[in-house]
């Protein structure tokens, strides 16, 4: 929500103050405006890949922690990773747009400014916010629900297996 919040201040403040009030300016002014507009856009892709490289390590220690713990079941171990592997993708796609963004950055001349802004708030809030946030969560939420719900049962079949080895 910061992130979100942050991009679409800049968005608004940038994009529409100075493309609108100053654009009968000098052409100084037009490079000054665009150069804190690629400088922002490079500035937010900074911050995606920053974050995406937590993302990253977030998702080798969900699937170190997932292999390396003796006493984690085999049903929790593939909803585990199959939680690793949504990370993975979500990630991905997170990395898609980042770039997307900077590129946008560059092409966006031929773009007006309100599809421009339209289409990048629609990316941002339906990926971003939608696909990362509720998405993961309701992943994550899913995985410890069924552990829950199945721990009893996983618990007395192993105690039934075991008794026999």
């Amino acid at each position: 929500y910061v992130h979100t919040f942050i991009h679409t201040f800049l968005h608004t403040f940038v994009l529409t103050f100075l493309r609108s009030y100053l654009r009968f300016f000098t052409f100084f002014t037009f490079i000054l405006a665009f150069f804190f507009y690629v400088f922002f856009t490079f500035l937010h892709t900074f911050l995606c890949s920053y974050l995406c490289f937590f993302t990253f390590l977030h998702m080798f220690f969900t699937f170190l922690h997932t292999f390396l713990r003796s006493h984690l079941r085999f049903f929790l171990r593939f909803l585990t990773s199959l939680h690793t592997f949504f990370t993975f993708l979500l990630t991905f796609f997170y990395v898609l747009t980042c770039v997307f963004t900077f590129l946008h950055a560059f092409l966006r001349s031929y773009i007006r400014l309100y599809v421009h802004t339209f289409i990048h708030m629609f990316i941002h809030t339906f990926i971003h916010t939608f696909i990362r946030l509720y998405v993961h969560t309701f992943i994550c939420f899913y995985i410890y629900y069924i552990y829950y719900r199945e721990g009893k049962k996983l618990k007395y079949i192993f105690k039934k297996i075991s008794f026999y080895f």
